[in-house]
């Protein structure tokens, strides 16, 4: 890269970053440009969607430039759109030509009253193309000569793009800034590094309170070791997670929110993750009322989780022992990618069916697909909760109507009442420790690109 070139783009940079706009700096940078090749005209220019090649700046206002705005370039095919710039959009590369050439004829008479022999134009992003009026055909023809222009079309390529960047992150921030749902954004260890006003009013945190501290301090304490791992897992990984969450405000209020976190950041490497909370504590409110009058769901057959919960809270309050053991199948996610959803959620009704054969009356549900919930009362017989491991893999082992034999990895944690917990959720993180007491690999911090895109 030319070292002039560098050193006159800089301070355009530091400009952009300070708040100035894309007009703001084209024009000294066609100045500068036109200067270092003794240049009688530089131009940046747009074309529209009109069939025009759209001045946007320019080095000066000459007789050639009068010209160019009366008697405009176009790319279309028409009188004008022969000129240099709408070659370079037809070749998709540099182009220049001399004057002579019939392309130019309607601009020629301004161009000789002005010195200007050739013309070149490099095209660039989003429409853009730099064009050069020069004295010399030798500022196109000399390798020398040529590189300080191509250098010149790099410099202003990666301006366009960071100025371009910039205002797609200022209209993010923006909207954020006004969305009605709380957001905020982490580094890559988990601190806060801004927050949205509705953080402050849903939450109850300043931003000094906030910034700085880890979100786990609006947790709830409600969710066990898998769903943190599977959280980190997927955004470290670059994806972006979505699920449902319960936290806690400053003044001790639990809300029910869908939380999406999406990592970003560049050059393949996350720096960053955008969290945002929908509050849906009414929907699930609503929810929990229609699970406990339904009792049993009629899609799987089992107890609602509300009736699941409820028979676990009967079951404490007289006094009972039984053995609470969580079932997950890990095999779930890729086989609902693979399959599609219909056909995973026949497969899951399924599974329910000889769910139900092997528990033999016992109380069950299923929280979320793929996980479920199953209430062992007969606890001191070694064979209800030793054996069952194995009598479920086998019965899920068995062939699929359609689909085969399918590779659930099914695995269970227990908890014991008891022994392990005096609560419905105690029980549950006791028996959601179990299952992710065997550590899975770190995912690596990777990213794609979400601008411009849990």
């Amino acid at each position: 890269m030319n070292a002039d070139i560098e050193s006159c783009c800089a301070p355009l940079y530091r400009r952009v970053m300070t708040g100035a706009t894309l007009d703001d700096v084209l024009a000294p940078f066609c100045e500068t440009l036109a200067r270092m090749l003794d240049a009688p005209l530089v131009l940046v220019c747009r074309t529209l969607d009109s069939g025009v090649v759209h001045m946007r700046a320019s080095s000066d206002e000459n007789l050639l430039w009068a010209d160019l705005q009366r008697l405009p370039e176009r790319w279309d095919g028409t009188i004008a759109g022969a000129g240099p710039a709408a070659r370079a959009i037809q070749r998709r590369g540099p182009v220049w030509l001399p004057i002579a050439d019939d392309g130019f004829l309607p601009w020629r008479r301004a161009a000789e009253s002005e010195g200007v022999s050739a013309a070149g134009a490099w095209p660039l992003p989003d429409g853009h193309l730099l064009q050069v009026y020069a004295r010399h055909e030798s500022l196109f023809g000399e390798p020398s000569r040529r590189r300080v222009v191509d250098d010149a079309a790099a410099e202003l390529e990666t301006l366009l793009e960071s100025t371009g960047r910039l205002a797609r992150h200022e209209l993010l921030a923006h909207a954020l800034e006004q969305h009605a749902s709380p957001a905020f954004v982490t580094d890559v260890e988990g601190s806060i590094v801004w927050i949205n006003p509705a953080f402050s009013r849903v939450y109850g945190y300043a931003a000094q309170e906030a910034l700085g501290r880890n979100p786990r301090m609006i947790q709830s304490g409600d969710h066990g070791l898998r769903y943190y791992r599977e959280l980190w897992d997927t955004i470290r990984s670059g994806r972006a997670w979505h699920g449902e969450t319960l936290d806690r405000s400053h003044d001790g209020t639990v809300r029910t929110v869908w939380q999406t976190i999406s990592p970003f950041g560049s050059d393949g490497r996350v720096t960053h993750y955008l969290a945002v909370h929908e509050d849906i504590s009414e929907l699930r409110r609503r929810q929990r009322e229609r699970d406990l009058r339904l009792q049993q769901d009629p899609l799987t057959g089992l107890l609602t989780p509300e009736a699941f919960e409820q028979a676990i809270a009967a079951s404490i309050g007289h006094g009972s022992a039984f053995a609470l053991a969580l079932l997950s199948l890990r095999g779930a996610g890729h086989l609902r990618r693979t399959v599609g959803s219909e056909a995973f959620e026949a497969a899951l009704c399924e599974v329910c069916i000889r769910l139900r054969d092997v528990l033999g009356g016992q109380d069950a549900c299923m929280p979320a697909p793929g996980e479920f919930q199953l209430m062992l009362r007969d606890r001191d017989e070694p064979d209800t909760t030793n054996s069952l491991p194995e009598k479920v893999t086998a019965a899920l082992g068995r062939p699929f109507a359609g689909l085969g034999e399918l590779d659930l990895q099914p695995r269970f944690g227990v908890a014991r009442h008891p022994d392990d917990g005096a609560s419905y959720l105690s029980l549950v993180k006791h028996a959601d420790r179990q299952l992710a007491c065997r550590p899975h690999p770190r995912a690596r911090r990777q990213v794609r690109a979400i601008v411009g895109e849990p």
